[in-house]
């Protein structure tokens, strides 16, 4: 019974018995059409992408298309039959015509010809055909497809408008053409338009509301509702919404969607949330409840009771939906873990209001478990994490007579209660239940761990025959990471071996994310305040009462010698763990052994690093590159090859004279010190010294990186990232004989603006994190401006320069118009945002325009928080970081707008919002001055990098605070710089921490 209190903490549903065991369905729609094949994924149902798990190990293999002679036997080896919209999808992903003629000829006889999507495929196959060329089945088909178009009161001319909808370009313009051409339309449409990749939020906006009103319409609102062209809902049939509203017309759906088919768009529909608009699944989810109001269910004393065949439709439908929501998004998923859970606690609750209630099986029960392990520790959580002592294992500590009083279940995470009370429904253990125990806090035996964050995989073929391997693998890799420090990772590592297991590559991916942490906390002095296993940073070892002899045994291997190690045993890096070794990779040589030893084609390797290792880029090679690069390179080797260029981007140092190579040395206003290239001057004893020509890729890297971008057509939005970033660095270096010359930011700012338009003309949506970059590039280019008219005494600066400055300026003004826009209160449950904007980017974004003084903007930007303030306040509850970034913005406000016209009203707009605590006080803005001028922080970060090199040498990690991490890397939890706070600016001491 005492369990039970815990348990309720998952919600009400898991209070109710579960008795049934059900194998879900899991949908595979297939790959893309005239989409480039980096965009080529798995099931959108059942797997998530390669950047998104821990503990799984997919293949580098590139799939290759079928050959024409295997297309008479698609899908003959696994099924006997293909059904309609199959047939469809396969037809258009075939690019060539003769292809697609052998795929119709070996799949026609398979397919009913009075059905819709066959009636399309054969459209689309006789239109491209004169009619003399048509041999009597095409006649056959075209004489039944009359007859059953007739029956439905539809024409040829509906279907050649849905030939002109699937054969366009892009999916955004799919989306558009179904939504303002068609007056009626079938539901397999639908779902063909939604397997292909939504590139904008607006569009999947659209799409959301579409379903809402064309296929929910009158389950459960009361009303019609229709979009309009600008994507806002329109309602009929109700008098206040009427007048909110307006009204533009009542939908006509061809048919209902039968179960089936409204699981796959479901399933799909999550798939397009993850990868553009996480927080919409909670409107994906929404959508169960008025489906399921359709099924003929009675309702005896106000308790619905549906019938056996509908009770178990309702199971599965819930089951199959817990498991998509339990996939992370594409970026940044740990942000996103709110939106699943949240999405998940509306189908729960959905199923207690039937009586019984619906029944979770195994993989629904894991589907939660995964969740809970992804997400932010609660308050609980994290006291009972740093309430351990520091040896293994690590028991909890008493610190006082309540502590005493405690039970032990009281230090369950919330992971460890689902998984009894999966145990309660009478589910047995798994080797997938193994791993997410120990990951939540708990071994099997009840022995503690460090409740880690972590997404896992769930591959329930495997784990059922694992399950009883005592030295599985995946099971030794959770308690590597579940661990505090490297020395503790190591002891687990080693007890595998000892215990006659083998290590496997999971296992090392495990270690060296231990190890490259440990390195950036040895070599940056951080200082990581967060509780343990909140993100990757691991704690200082504790070996002060250990001798020498048992500290060099319990040592960990560096590095290299782990990697040596791992190529010993036999394993060659691939997945998950080679696109983490590419991106921490100590140089850039080293990332590119790296993907040699994984069995990249010398080729490929051409393709990636421009030419031979040795010799100049070749210009026939480069040439090669734009025509077919993603058909030798996979996508996200790419994505990875780029973020470790721009790791390595050249940063000019002040340094002392006697550690400067005369080669590379620029005149300097101090007489002891000369500025350098930082990376020039590591490389000189390796290479220059020995008279040979270091490889002009390390010479120019964020060059190549732009290069690789465009040639490739990059849709993976982290690779445009880390550019973006690395061109925001201080004192980027992009032409090393301009090394400490104003010339560099300048540069910096072209080719953050030349990338970006690339960015849009493929078709992508610049997204928050990459604005908050562009708008620091564009912040040091108008700050250089300002400082050089300010160094000129007086004289004006040059005309030509304003106007350069100033249309740079609208590029960002811009951008920012685009991102805050707001969706009005409505019934579809849609997000307030359409994109995640937050704290930090609003400050990137305050500073930029407050450097050219455009003080209408700033208010405008004020005007907009002011609005959103509830919103703001919400997310502040959840991250405690977010009221520190509120409060960096309004003191960049105050500092920008002090001694105008518009300090009065900026005032007065900030003390209209309670919660922000008024006007920022002068001490607030003298400790930011101190933290983010641009001549204060310049300076300290010139002897910051000039004494790190002289102590320390060859060392990566200290130009970049934090490498490049795509949304399958957590760089940190939300506690990561600071002490968790409640979100009142009352304190107002956040300065001291981070």
């Amino acid at each position: 019974m005492q369990s039970r209190l815990y348990f309720s903490r998952l919600g009400e549903p898991f209070l109710h018995k579960t008795l049934l065991i059900s194998r879900p369905r899991s949908f595979r729609p297939f790959k893309l059409r005239h989409v480039p094949t980096n965009t080529l994924r798995q099931s959108h149902s059942s797997r998530p992408r390669i950047a998104n798990s821990d503990f799984a190990e997919p293949s580098c293999t590139r799939k290759v298309r079928m050959p024409r002679q295997h297309y008479e036997n698609v899908k003959s080896s696994r099924h006997a039959t293909i059904t309609p919209t199959e047939a469809l999808a396969t037809y258009l992903d075939i690019q060539d015509d003769s292809e697609r003629s052998v795929f119709w000829k070996a799949t026609r006889h398979k397919l009913r010809w009075d059905n819709l999507p066959t009636i399309l495929l054969h459209y689309l196959h006789f239109s491209q055909l004169p009619e003399d060329h048509w041999d009597s089945h095409d006649k056959e088909a075209y004489r039944i497809a009359s007859i059953a178009l007739s029956d439905r009161g539809l024409s040829f001319t509906d279907v050649e408008d849905w030939a002109t909808i699937v054969l366009e370009e892009s999916a955004d313009e799919r989306v558009n053409v179904f939504l303002t051409t068609l007056t009626r339309y079938p539901s397999f449409l639908l779902l063909e338009i939604c397997r292909t990749d939504v590139l904008q939020v607006g569009t999947l906006k659209k799409l959301l509301v579409h379903i809402w009103q064309r296929v929910l319409h009158k389950s459960s609102l009361g009303f019609d509702l229709t979009v309009n062209a600008s994507g806002n809902p329109t309602a009929q049939g109700h008098s206040s919404l009427e007048s909110s509203f307006g009204f533009s017309g009542s939908p006509i759906p061809l048919h209902d969607l039968e179960e089936n088919a409204f699981s796959i768009l479901i399933h799909r529909l999550l798939y397009q949330c993850r990868r553009i608009w996480p927080p919409a699944v909670v409107t994906v989810a929404h959508m169960i409840g008025p489906y399921i109001d359709t099924l003929p269910i009675a309702c005896v004393d106000d308790v619905r009771t549906p019938r056996p065949a509908h009770y178990r439709r309702m199971c599965r439908l819930q089951n199959n939906l817990l498991q998509a929501l339990a996939l992370p998004a594409v970026y940044e998923p740990f942000e996103s873990t709110i939106y699943s859970w949240s999405a998940q606690k509306v189908i729960l609750a959905l199923s207690s209001t039937f009586s019984p209630p619906l029944i979770l099986d195994q993989p629904a029960y894991q589907a939660v478990v995964q969740v809970l392990a992804a997400s932010k520790k609660s308050a609980f959580e994290s006291r009972s994490a740093t309430l351990r002592t520091r040896t293994w294992p690590p028991w909890r500590v008493e610190q006082d007579g309540m502590d005493a009083q405690r039970e032990l279940e009281e230090d369950l995470s919330r992971s460890i209660a689902a998984l009894m009370r999966k145990r309660e429904s009478g589910y047995s253990d798994v080797s997938f239940d193994m791993i997410m125990s120990i990951l939540g806090g708990q071994e099997p035996d009840g022995t503690p761990t460090i409740q880690t964050r972590a997404f896992v995989k769930n591959r329930p073929l495997v784990s059922y025959v694992m399950s009883q391997d005592p030295l599985n693998p995946s099971i030794w890799a959770a308690r590597i990471e579940a661990t505090r420090d490297v020395q503790e990772a190591w002891a687990a590592f080693t007890e595998h071996s000892e215990q006659g297991g083998k290590p496997s590559l999971i296992m090392y991916h495990a270690m060296f994310r231990k190890l490259v942490y440990e390195r950036r906390r040895r070599s940056t002095g951080y200082v990581y305040n967060g509780a343990p296993g909140d993100g990757r940073e691991v704690q200082p070892v504790i070996d002060d009462n250990i001798s020498d002899f048992y500290r060099s045994r319990l040592r960990p291997p560096s590095y290299n010698e782990l990697y040596e190690n791992m190529l010993r045993q036999g394993l060659r890096p691939s997945g998950l763990c080679l696109n983490f070794l590419v991106r921490h990779a100590p140089s850039i040589r080293e990332g590119i052994r790296y993907l040699h030893d994984s069995g990249l084609s010398a080729h490929a390797l051409r393709y990636l690093h421009g030419g031979d290792t040795e010799n100049a880029p070749s210009n026939e090679v480069k040439s090669m590159v734009s025509q077919d690069m993603m058909q030798v390179v996979e996508p996200w080797i790419i994505g990875g090859f780029v973020a470790l260029l721009c790791r390595f981007a050249p940063r000019a140092v002040l340094v002392p004279k006697e550690n400067m190579w005369e080669r590379h040395r620029q005149p300097s206003s101090k007489s002891d010190k000369v500025w350098a290239v930082r990376e020039v001057m590591k490389g000189r004893r390796q290479k220059d010294l020995q008279g040979q020509r270091p490889h002009p890729v390390f010479a120019q890297p964020l060059q190549h990186a732009a290069f690789l971008l465009e040639a490739s057509k990059q849709k993976h939005r982290p690779a445009w990232h880390a550019l973006w970033k690395a061109l925001s660095q201080p004192n980027l270096v992009l032409i090393p004989k301009l090394s400490g010359n104003p010339k560099n930011v300048e540069i910096a700012w072209r080719v953050s603006a030349a990338a970006l338009k690339e960015f849009h003309r493929i078709g992508l949506e610049l997204d928050p994190l990459g604005f908050k970059h562009i708008c620091e590039t564009f912040t040091k280019y108008a700050k250089l401006f300002t400082k050089v008219s300010q160094r000129q005494e007086g004289n004006p600066p040059k005309a030509s320069k304003i106007v350069q400055v100033l249309a740079a300026s609208k590029v960002i003004k811009a951008e920012f118009k685009k991102l805050i826009v707001c969706n009005n209160p409505s019934p579809f449950h849609l997000p307030r945002f359409n994109h995640s904007i937050r704290g930090v980017h609003l400050h990137a974004y305050i500073r930029s325009i407050a450097a050219i003084d455009n003080y209408d903007e700033i208010i405008f930007a004020l005007e907009w928080m002011v609005d959103n303030h509830v919103e703001f306040d919400a997310i502040a509850e959840r991250n405690s970081r977010e009221g520190r970034h509120l409060l960096l913005t309004l003191i960049a406000i105050r500092i920008a707008v002090e001694g105008t016209v518009f300090e009065g009203r900026a005032w007065s707009l900030v003390d209209s919002v309670v919660t922000w605590d008024g006007w920022p006080t002068d001490d607030e803005v003298a400790k930011y001055k101190m933290q983010y001028e641009t001549d204060y922080v310049t300076e300290k970060l010139e002897q910051e990098e000039a004494s790190k090199f002289k102590a320390e040498g060859d060392n990566r990690d200290v130009i970049f605070e934090g490498d490049i991490i795509d949304g399958a890397e957590p760089e940190q939890n939300d506690t990561k710089k600071e002490t968790k706070a409640p979100y009142r600016f009352a304190s107002r001491n956040l300065f001291n921490s981070g």
